[in-house]
């Protein structure tokens, strides 16, 4: 179908999310709810794209793909079309749920069913680590997710406003996260499908179920492990939710058969944080950095425990 008569069929069009290089709209489809998701940039297409197509046969719960349109060819956007899944994002509900703790550990177990459901030669036939947001090799046997973080990281510590007055030292900060993942061992074991934004607000959930993961644009191949720890960061209080982390943690570890490495955790928070302050202080709104200044604490109080513990 082309691109226009696709369009024309779609009604009722209504705005749920728009970011830097993505629209997101609800609408109906021969009468069918229905996500129409638009990209500006190719990475953020692709990433979803192969995501999705790669575990539509499995069994976990992910929308299903019901049409896309790459138009990046002809200097265009790219848009997927995918199933309307039930419920209500987790960042909506959270507050009301009584049973936490079986909450974050059917989360972890979500999570884990994810990172591992995918075989090696499926990881590679996906292409996805096709688009990540470095220069990648051309054999996926000689594809190294650290390349990305080790990319990123100069390129936030760059970023981070120093007008802000600040304990941390970035010359070091920079020098110890990039001699973390030098060290770390990118075990065929340890390496899967990382989702990278997985937290409350893209796990639904309805009826004392977790009904859908969606939101796979960041999508990437790499240590699963890392990806445990943006739901810590974002949605847990590092300190006083141990007994959630726990749980979220036995989850995980049940699906995957990966266990918690403090030192690993520990480097990965340091990069979530680090992520956090460079994203605030690079809004370019004056307003949207002060609207965003407990998550930049936030982010510096992890940065900074972590030191503690690495240095």
């Amino acid at each position: 179908m082309k691109k226009n008569e696709l369009l024309s069929k779609l009604k009722n069009l209504k705005l749920l999310n728009k970011k830097d290089n993505t629209e997101v709209y609800e609408a109906t489809l021969n009468e069918v709810p229905v996500i129409i998701k638009y990209y500006s940039t190719e990475q953020n297409f692709q990433r979803e794209l192969n995501a999705l197509q790669a575990l539509e046969k499995k069994r976990v719960k992910t929308p299903q793909i019901l049409s896309f349109y790459n138009g990046f060819w002809n200097k265009e956007v790219g848009y997927i079309i995918q199933e309307k899944l039930q419920g209500d994002t987790l960042l909506e509900i959270y507050s009301d749920i009584k049973d936490k703790e079986g909450l974050l550990y059917e989360c972890g177990e979500a999570l884990g069913k994810i990172n591992k459901i995918l075989t090696l030669n499926e990881l590679d036939i996906s292409n996805i680590w096709k688009y990540s947001d470095f220069e990648t090799d051309e054999n996926f046997k000689q594809y190294d997710w650290k390349k990305h973080f080790m990319h990123q990281i100069p390129v936030w510590i760059e970023k981070v406003d120093k007008k802000y007055k600040s304990e941390i030292n970035y010359v070091k900060l920079e020098e110890i996260l990039l001699q973390g993942l030098k060290e770390v061992d990118s075990s065929i074991e340890s390496i899967g499908l990382m989702h990278r934004d997985y937290g409350f607000r893209n796990i639904l959930y309805k009826n004392i179920n977790i009904t859908g993961i969606i939101d796979f644009e960041h999508a990437m191949i790499g240590d699963i492990f890392f990806d445990t720890t943006k739901l810590i960061f974002n949605n847990l209080d590092f300190v006083k939710d141990c007994s959630l982390q726990k749980s979220f943690f036995d989850g995980w570890s049940k699906e995957t058969r990966v266990y918690v490495d403090d030192k690993k955790m520990w480097l990965y928070l340091a990069i979530q944080g680090l992520g956090a302050i460079q994203w605030v202080d690079g809004q370019k709104l004056i307003a949207n950095r002060y609207r965003h200044l407990d998550y930049r604490k936030k982010g510096e109080g992890i940065v900074s425990e972590a030191l503690h513990y690495m240095s």
